[in-house]
């Protein structure tokens, strides 16, 4: 896993950030698990030729998928962002954020998990399986935090797909050039 982080430039006035997102850690115990079962179930279809084959890629190839390459964090935090700022406000997609109309700069995650969750694997009575579903949840929500501009009742993600220190960071560092 590749860890997230940003730069900055000054543009005249303005201070541009390209903020790079964390790649997603992947769900190896999925594979750890599902390999096994497979081969063996396979072993026994592979003797009913053809329908066998067609059937364990049909059920392997998604399993593989999903534990080597899907990205389950929310779209804003699996791709690079770019955004300006200077003393006047914040500049996003074409949108323009004046500092006065700002409520508050923060982070948020995307992949927050339910009190009740943690509840219920503390209280012994969750499924291994769940338990494990949890697990890998907290490693992806490691590298889901976003940078937020709360405005007229909304808030916007300038940035995502970042560690905490590497949020924190970057909201410091948006702060400083808007106070330039």
């Amino acid at each position: 896993m590749t860890n997230s982080e940003y730069s900055q430039r000054q543009e005249g006035d303005r201070t541009v950030f390209d903020v790079t997102p964390a790649s997603c850690p992947r769900n190896k115990r999925v594979l750890i698990v599902a390999v096994p079962i497979l081969l063996i179930f396979g072993i026994g279809l592979l003797s009913s030729g053809m329908t066998g084959m067609l059937i364990l890629i049909v059920v392997g190839g998604p399993i593989a998928y999903i534990a080597l390459y899907k990205d389950w964090r929310p779209a804003e935090h699996r791709l690079p962002s770019t955004f300006l700022v200077s003393p006047a406000g914040i500049e996003w997609k074409g949108r323009t954020f004046k500092k006065g109309d700002i409520h508050r700069l923060i982070i948020k995650n995307g992949m927050t998990t339910s009190a009740v969750a943690h509840a219920v694997v503390a209280s012994g009575r969750a499924s291994g399986s769940f338990a494990v579903g949890l697990q890998y949840r907290e490693k992806i929500a490691a590298v889901a935090n976003s940078l937020n501009v709360e405005a007229g009742g909304n808030a916007y993600p300038l940035a995502g797909g970042m560690s905490e220190t590497t949020a924190f960071g970057l909201m410091t560092d948006v702060e400083r050039a808007m106070s330039a």
